[in-house]
């Protein structure tokens, strides 16, 4: 005699929430779970390297998979390395229907930029923008694929000679953070917040083992007075903190939102100096801040 069985919704529910909590447990899921498609579950979230399994059987899966298997499937890509140029554009090439895009370590030239234009979901996109448009002349946030970026992490450090270039963030509507690394001047900042019609957050990111002592004077002494300013570090593995926020974690946004909107309420007139982890000292307390 056949043993109880739940409602297939509540059998996914069941499935489905313990795939995305313990992504490990996946495998040995898919074993047991017959009325359950979990396979595109591993492939929502990929980290790509040269050398490791998930780049392998990202391969083995192109070649074996239905033509829409990645679109329906990939959400969150960051790529670090890859054995050729022509392995990533195949691979993004399928993956249309991505959510973020992260390009860490590895560097793309304009010949992807077609590509990108395809990804009409995206929102989240980080790496540097020198190369993804050849020269700092050439970048131009008025192309079709910055059309629904919400956030934008930008890994060059932009200089007073290259500034110039980046006279068009206003035309990325749908912008409302911008991450940018290393010294960022006055007037470059006053004509973001100023022009940058939805932007809710100004992140001056520093790396904390080089940084530190710079980031708390320029928090101490801010180019801007606007409390969308914010000066945060990074003390730990960038990848490892995107990775938590594609997969669900509120890393980036809505703990940065809710900090923001207390500032913004009267409790602290200053921009606010933070961690991507919360972090304390004997003599003072650094809330922490999420973009």
């Amino acid at each position: 005699m056949a043993g109880p069985v739940f409602p297939i919704e509540l059998e996914r529910e069941i499935f489905e929430t313990t795939a995305l909590m313990h992504r490990k447990t996946i495998p040995a899921l898919l074993r047991v779970a017959h009325r359950v498609l979990l396979e595109p579950l591993l492939y929502r979230v990929l980290i790509i390297g040269s050398d490791d399994g998930v780049s392998n059987a990202v391969r083995r899966a192109m070649q074996t998979k239905p033509a829409g298997f990645f679109h329906k499937s990939v959400r969150h890509v960051a790529i670090t390395t890859l054995r050729s140029q022509e392995d990533s554009y195949a691979l993004l090439r399928l993956c249309t229907g991505l959510v973020s895009f992260s390009t860490l370590g590895y560097s793309f030239q304009p010949a992807i930029l077609p590509i990108l234009q395809k990804m009409t979901q995206m929102r989240k996109w980080s790496g540097h923008l020198n190369q993804l448009f050849g020269t700092p002349a050439a970048i131009d946030f008025t192309h079709p694929f910055f059309r629904a970026i919400t956030h934008l992490d930008i890994f060059d450090t932009v200089t007073g000679n290259d500034m110039e270039a980046y006279v068009s963030l206003a035309a990325m509507s749908a912008l409302t953070h911008l991450c940018l690394n290393g010294q960022v001047g006055e007037a470059f900042s006053w004509r973001v917040l100023d022009e940058c019609a939805h932007l809710q957050v100004l992140v001056n990111m520093w790396e904390e083992e080089i940084d530190t002592h710079l980031a708390r004077a320029i928090a101490a002494n801010p180019p801007v007075s606007d409390k969308r300013f914010v000066v945060c570090l990074y003390y730990e593995n960038y990848l490892k903190d995107w990775e938590v926020g594609a997969r669900g974690a509120p890393i980036f946004g809505r703990r940065r939102t809710t900090l923001l909107s207390e500032s913004a309420g009267g409790k602290s007139r200053r921009p606010v100096i933070g961690w991507t982890r919360p972090y304390t000292s004997a003599n003072n307390r650094l809330q922490a801040v999420y973009y």
